[in-house]
């Protein structure tokens, strides 16, 4: 007796480009948050791992305050990270990341 005279359905085989697109960059995503943590307590001292955890912890909270606080002032950028960045120099006359990119990297220069 086959699936159909069952009255079950039959599989076409076929699977679309978004569907394995979503498929493939959701194994990558998992095995990092899974796989990340083990090789860190294979590599490292519990120690220096829970304060690396707390730092990284407290950079998180830091960034959600951030968005957070632009959705309370700014509602009407709806486009999130990209439309923040769009609106950046509209908000603000001192936001040069161009200007802060050179800084930087020349800071790191004078560093090495």
């Amino acid at each position: 007796m086959s699936l159909t005279e069952r009255g079950g359905r039959v599989a076409s085989g076929k699977v679309s480009l978004a569907a394995l697109t979503a498929l493939g960059i959701g194994s990558m995503i998992g095995g990092g948050i899974f796989g990340l943590p083990q090789q860190m307590a294979d590599a490292a001292a519990p120690g220096p791992l829970i304060i690396g955890w707390l730092i990284t912890g407290a950079g998180m909270l830091m960034l959600a305050f951030v968005y957070q606080r632009l959705a309370i002032n700014l509602p009407e950028i709806n486009a999130g990270v990209y439309g923040y960045a769009r609106a950046g120099p509209a908000i603000s006359s001192d936001f040069h990341p161009r200007g802060v990119l050179v800084i930087s990297l020349d800071r790191q220069m004078l560093a090495i």
